[in-house]
């Protein structure tokens, strides 16, 4: 939050359970705060650099937050993160730790040890560590919350909280060199960038958030970091977006490429390859998105302990758009491709079996109804952007094949024509002059 107090944080992974979970189910949800003890004014945050390393400075001191990046922990498969926390400056600077395993459905418990603190009972393992901190443990319900005061006159404290291990010992790189390691990730990426005239620097920092949606292990690109945030306040349409949908992770990628960088876009497209190489159905029947990992979804359901955001309720996990048919999500990965061969990108022939793959997919299907873009819960139907997005699917095989890999597939001309004539036929309404949905 803009007074550094974390809000929501997900373990081991970004769709796993959230261990602090505030943001969705008020204070006894979760949290971690640093604050000074007395009131040091309005904080001001910026990001560092061209980083995510965030520092939230008040009158008197500051605190510098990262996920440590040193190492090539992105591209580690997950199972280790390392939350560093640099407060600094003099007065005295007031810690709360209240983690609550499962959104706080489980009971949380925390024991003080030799250098900080360890979460007892956490199936995936977490401790802080606080070398120097004495803490004091208070029961909240059936939870424990650590707080501490420091003095910062004495020097700097450096909080880690490690999630994927119990271990205290110091780590082998000193904090100052990790934290030039993480912000160098971030910003030899971003400078890499080639970036408009127009907003230069706000279209740097969003790519930036696109950069971090990006998972390096296995290459999938998520919708977002969040569960249940509202379409709009005291509204029921609070969905879990923490997974990687085809439609969108393609248009995320391709703002990515346009913007020079092409790394993430063969990563995915590496990924989405291993989503239809272990399906047992063809890719035809591609669901509309998928797990980080590329599995699919558990059953959505509803946390009625969390009040929600701003009240909004339910707060959700899982999504069940995983099982509806959505046969608009083959055009924008056509169009990643053309993009990628525009470029000159290295496409390979399994790209090109891709090709092939997601055209004989719209062949087969794009004259049944769906749910498309809206992900409406009811009984599918016929949407004009569901059939021009297939259409694109087609247009964009056309170019590629002639382009990028030297091939001529007249068939595909055909189909394209077909369903042009179709939407033109029963989407356009001549009365309105416009396209109808």
């Amino acid at each position: 939050t803009p007074g550094a107090r974390i809000t929501w944080m997900c373990v081991p992974r970004i769709d796993s359970s959230a261990i602090f979970a505030e943001l969705v189910g008020g204070a006894g949800a979760g949290h971690f705060s640093v604050r000074p003890a007395e009131n040091g004014g309005e904080p001001v945050q910026r990001y560092l650099d061209d980083s995510l390393v965030l520092r939230t400075a008040w009158q008197s001191m500051s605190v510098t937050d990262y996920l440590d990046c040193s190492d090539g922990r992105p591209a580690r498969l997950a199972g280790r993160t390392d939350l560093v926390r640099v407060i600094q400056g003099s007065g005295r600077a007031v810690i709360e730790f209240a983690p609550r395993l499962d959104f706080g459905r489980f009971p949380t418990q925390l024991e003080v040890r030799e250098g900080g603190l360890e979460v007892v009972n956490a199936t995936d393992l977490v401790v802080l560590r606080s070398p120097g901190v004495e803490w004091s443990l208070l029961d909240s319900g059936v939870h424990q919350t650590a707080r501490a005061e420091v003095d910062l006159d004495a020097g700097p404290v450096t909080l880690e909280m490690r999630c994927g291990t119990a271990s205290m010992r110091p780590d082998r790189t000193e904090e100052t060199q990790r934290r030039e390691r993480t912000t160098s990730y971030w910003r030899d990426w971003a400078q890499r960038l080639e970036l408009p005239s127009v907003a230069p620097e706000m279209v740097r920092r969003s790519a930036l958030t696109l950069k971090a949606l990006c998972s390096g292990p296995e290459g999938s690109i998520l919708a977002a970091a969040t569960t249940s945030l509202p379409e709009h306040l005291g509204g029921v349409r609070n969905w879990d977006y923490r997974y990687c949908w085809i439609r969108d992770a393609s248009l995320s990628a391709g703002a990515l490429v346009r913007l020079g960088s092409i790394e993430e876009a063969m990563d995915f497209l590496d990924w989405l390859l291993g989503v239809i190489d272990r399906s047992e159905v063809g890719p035809e029947r591609l669901a509309p998105l998928y797990t980080v990992n590329g599995q699919s979804l558990p059953p959505e359901a509803t946390i009625e302990e969390l009040s929600g955001y701003a009240g909004s309720r339910p707060v959700r996990i899982g999504n069940a758009a995983d099982h509806q048919v959505q046969l608009d999500v083959f055009g924008p990965v056509l169009e990643l491709i053309h993009l990628l061969g525009e470029v000159h990108a290295p496409l390979s022939a399994r790209h090109w079996r891709l090709v092939e793959d997601l055209v004989g997919a719209v062949d087969q299907r794009w004259t049944e109804p769906d749910q498309g873009i809206w992900e409406v819960r009811s009984a599918p139907r016929h949407h004009v952007n569901s059939k021009t997005m297939c259409w694109v699917t087609v247009d964009r095989a056309v170019h590629i094949a002639q382009n990028v890999f030297g091939r001529e597939r007249p068939e595909w001309g055909v189909l394209r024509d077909r369903i042009a004539a179709d939407i033109f036929e029963h989407g356009w309404d001549e009365t309105a002059n416009t396209f109808t949905t």
